[in-house]
C-alpha cells in the first residue's frame, strides 16, 4: 500500500513525504501524508467504480457548494498539482 501511495505522490511532485496508511477498504486507500511542513490526507482509488467520489466533489464544486481542498490530482491521462 505504501509503495503505491509513494509512487503517486512522486508523480504529483511530492517527493520525500512520510506516508502513514490509515485504511484500505472498498477500493480506496487512505493515508496521512507529511512533507514540506504540511500534513494532509491522501485518497487513492484503485478502480473506476471507487472514483465516483471524485465526480461527486466536482459536481458540488460546480454548484458552488464548499468542499474539501485538493492538493493534487492524477489520472493516467492527467497530472497536476494545485495549491490549497
Amino acid at each position: 500500500m505504501e509503495e503505491i501511495l509513494q509512487n503517486e505522490l512522486r508523480l504529483m511532485g511530492h517527493d520525500g513525504c512520510a506516508v502513514s496508511p490509515m485504511r484500505d477498504r472498498g477500493g480506496v486507500l487512505v493515508a496521512r501524508v507529511r512533507g514540506g511542513g504540511r500534513s494532509w490526507v491522501m485518497k487513492y482509488f484503485r478502480d473506476e467504480a471507487s472514483r465516483r467520489e471524485i465526480a461527486n466533489y466536482r459536481l458540488l464544486s460546480a454548484l458552488g457548494v464548499p468542499t474539501i481542498g485538493v492538493a493534487g490530482r492524477r489520472t493516467a491521462r492527467y497530472c497536476s498539482r494545485t495549491s490549497t
